[in-house]
C-alpha cells in the first residue's frame, strides 16, 4: 500500500517534470508504465494537461510564469506528503488528493482565462483605442476603465464602462445587440456610434449616428435616443431625460475636430486640455473673455495652440505638456 502511494507521488513529479521540459528518457518510460497501470491514472494525467493549457493561456494574457506555477503545484504535492504518512490513508488516496488539487487549480485557471472579464484602463491624460472581436471599436478617454469577456463576446456583446468616458463605434447586429453596462443602467445599440461619459453623479450619452436605448436605473425608465440627441441619467434620483445635443465638440477628444463659435478663451483652454491631455494657462485675467471663432482639426496640441495664438495675436510658451498663452 505504502509503495503504491509513493509510486503515485513519484509519478506526479514526473508529470510536472514533463511540463517543465526536464523529464529524462528514463522518466518518460516510468511515466508511460504508470499511465498504463489503470484508467484512473490516465484521467489524472489528462487533468494535468488541461491545467497546463490553462496556465499557457493565462501566461499569454497576464505574462505569468507558467513553469513557476508548476513549481508551486509541485510544492503543494510535496507538502501533502506528511499528511499522507500521518493519516496512513487507504490505497488510492494520493491519487484522489492529486485529482482534487488539479481540479481546484484548473477551476481557478478556467475562471481567470475564460470567465473573468478583461479590463482596459487609461491614465489621467492617456487615450487609447480597443478593437473588439466583431470589428467594433472603443476609444477610451483619460482616466477611463472598461471590461469585457472576449471568450463570451461572440454570443454576448456586452462591455462594462466602470468609469470615465468612451466613444463606441459599433458594428450593428440585430440578432446580437451591443450593450454598455453601468451597474443598473444599460445602453443598447440599435445601429450606431455614441459617446458615454460616466461620473459619480450622472451618465451622459450623446448619439453620433443611428439610435441607442438607455434603460434601467431606480425608476426602470427607458429612453430612445436618435442621432443628435443627448441623454442624461442622474445617479441620485434614477431619472433619465433627453434633449437635443448642443455640444458640437462632444467627440473632439476622439477625432480632434474642434468648433469654436464665439467661445471664450477660458472655455477654449479647458477643452484643449481635455482633447489633448495638456494644460493651457492664460497669463492675464483679461484673456479669459477673449473670443475665438474657428474650426480646427489638428492631431497634436502644439499645432492647434499655435493657430489659436496667431488668430488672437498671442504668444506661446511651452513647458512639457503645459502651454502659457500671453499677450504680446
Amino acid at each position: 500500500m505504502e509503495n503504491t502511494e509513493k509510486n503515485d507521488e513519484y509519478a506526479f513529479g514526473l508529470i510536472i517534470d514533463q511540463f517543465d521540459g526536464t523529464l529524462t528518457e528514463e522518466g518518460k518510460k516510468e511515466l508511460a508504465q504508470w499511465l498504463a497501470s489503470s484508467p484512473e491514472k490516465m484521467k489524472i494525467y489528462q487533468g494535468f494537461c488541461d491545467l497546463s493549457k490553462g496556465l499557457e493561456d493565462l501566461n499569454i494574457r497576464k505574462n505569468l510564469d507558467a513553469s513557476g506555477s508548476w513549481s508551486v503545484l509541485s510544492k503543494k504535492l510535496d507538502d501533502s506528503e506528511p499528511e499522507v504518512v500521518l493519516r496512513t490513508p487507504r490505497s488510492g488516496n494520493m491519487v484522489r488528493y492529486a485529482a482534487a488539487i488539479v481540479a481546484i487549480a484548473a477551476a481557478g485557471i478556467y475562471y481567470q482565462v475564460y470567465q473573468a472579464p478583461e479590463t482596459f484602463s487609461t491614465a489621467m491624460n492617456e487615450q487609447r483605442s480597443i478593437l473588439l472581436p466583431d470589428g467594433s471599436s472603443i476609444h477610451l478617454n483619460g482616466n477611463t476603465t472598461i471590461a469585457f469577456n472576449k471568450h463570451k463576446y461572440a454570443g454576448h456583446r456586452t462591455v462594462s464602462l466602470q468609469k470615465g468616458e468612451a466613444f463606441f463605434d459599433v458594428v450593428h447586429n440585430d440578432k446580437n445587440r451591443f450593450v454598455v453596462e453601468m451597474d443598473e443602467v444599460h445602453i443598447t445599440d440599435l445601429g450606431t456610434s455614441f459617446n458615454v461619459a460616466r461620473s459619480a453623479d450622472d451618465i451622459n450619452v450623446v448619439v453620433s449616428s443611428g439610435v441607442v436605448k438607455i434603460e434601467g436605473g431606480k425608476a426602470h425608465a427607458e429612453v430612445i435616443l436618435p442621432a443628435g440627441m443627448h441623454g442624461l441619467y442622474k445617479t441620485g434620483s434614477g431619472a433619465v431625460s433627453k434633449s437635443v445635443n448642443s455640444n458640437v465638440n462632444f467627440k473632439a477628444w476622439v477625432d480632434k475636430k474642434l468648433t469654436f463659435n464665439n467661445t471664450r478663451l477660458t472655455d477654449v483652454a479647458s477643452l484643449l486640455g481635455k482633447v489633448y491631455g495638456c494644460k493651457v494657462i492664460l497669463a492675464q485675467p483679461s484673456l479669459k473673455d477673449r473670443i475665438l471663432h474657428a474650426k480646427l482639426n489638428y492631431a497634436d496640441a502644439d499645432s492647434a495652440i499655435q493657430v489659436i495664438a496667431q488668430t488672437l495675436d498671442l504668444k506661446v510658451e511651452k513647458n512639457g505638456a503645459q502651454f502659457l498663452l500671453a499677450d504680446k
